[in-house]
């Protein structure tokens, strides 16, 4: 599925992909392996590398050279279609991320606000709650006073009546 050039020197080899496979930018490089990045350095190192100069001039150029020529211009290609790719699965793969986490950042908004409006609500039962409790001590509070006022009350009432009742045998 590669194509496994070496350069003019024969020290690191690089890969390239024939075709732009899903997920094939993402596996790992073997050891001394050059990137796609650097691939493009490392085909014109292959095509510029110089070459000795024949003793004899040659008329007619060398069968090798033009297919290494195609060679150059197809791997190129190849790598402008990855990079291009590259930058739109990266962009949609960017975009896909941001919609779920805005998606996540949305389900968290709902829960908070959920649990705020359970909170608000257990408060306001709390309230009530002791707003009722408070009424009725109150309530227990002014009967027990109610009760001492009209008990003294009524001893007053006795003491006014037992008065008037001596000033009139006294009157008599």
């Amino acid at each position: 599925m590669f194509l496994r050039l070496k350069r003019i020197d024969e020290r690191v080899p690089f890969r390239l992909p024939r075709r732009a496979w899903p997920g094939c930018l993402h596996d790992p490089e073997p050891p001394g392996a050059v990137s796609l990045v650097d691939a493009e350095a490392d085909i014109e190192s292959v095509v510029a590398a110089p070459v000795a100069a024949p003793s004899e001039p040659a008329t007619t150029p060398a069968p090798w050279r033009s297919e290494l020529a195609s060679l150059e211009t197809d791997l190129r290609a190849e790598l402008r279609t990855l990079r291009t790719q590259a930058m739109t699965s990266s962009g949609t793969q960017t975009a896909d991320w941001l919609r779920q986490v805005q998606a996540l950042i949305d389900e968290s908004e709902v829960r908070q606000q959920r649990n705020l409006a359970l909170r608000v609500a257990e408060l306001s039962r709390d309230f009530d709650l002791q707003r009722k409790a408070d009424l009725v001590t109150v309530q227990q509070g002014l009967g027990r006073l109610e009760s001492r006022t009209e008990a003294e009350a009524a001893r007053a009432r006795q003491m006014m009546n037992y008065i008037v009742r001596v000033s009139q045998q006294q009157q008599r």
